[in-house]
């Protein structure tokens, strides 16, 4: 805010991420979410951060970043996670494991904006993604934030 320069939050969910455990074990998921923190290295730059946000979400924090482009980088980094499936090696042979991934993404606001609110925004971004069926970015323009204790 003091140096008037955008920055915005990317928080993404692997989609039905409990079935995929369910289906090929916990070992796979933990290997899932360290490829997926590996592919979102790969896509952010030097000075933007990652890490991981709960159970089986990331944040991707992008400094000097707009809305747009951060919307555009999401979408890269969803299609990547989409089209590039992971082998697992099972009892009997090797199989895909297609993940698919839900991002929300929002940007700091000026004037008494805070990281909380920020992560707010940024979450029900995600939420729609998810009741959009998943596999997808959200960004709304004015997501309702309500203030602690309200």
């Amino acid at each position: 805010i003091r140096h008037k320069h955008a920055t915005s939050v990317m928080l993404l969910d692997i989609d039905r991420f409990k079935k995929v455990n369910a289906a090929y074990g916990r070992l796979t998921g933990d290997h899932i979410l360290i490829h997926l923190a590996r592919l979102l290295l790969e896509y952010v730059r030097e000075s933007d951060e990652v890490s991981r946000y709960g159970e089986d979400a990331m944040l991707v924090m992008a400094p000097n970043t707009s809305i747009h482009d951060a919307h555009l980088l999401a979408e890269r980094i969803r299609q990547r996670v989409e089209i590039q499936p992971l082998l697992h090696a099972g009892s009997r042979e090797t199989e895909r494991v297609v993940i698919q991934i839900s991002m929300g993404v929002a940007t700091l606001q000026g004037g008494f904006d805070s990281a909380e609110k920020l992560l707010q925004r940024a979450e029900v971004a995600l939420q729609q993604a998810q009741q959009a069926g998943g596999n997808c970015v959200r960004a709304p323009e004015s997501a309702a934030i309500k203030e602690p204790g309200s």
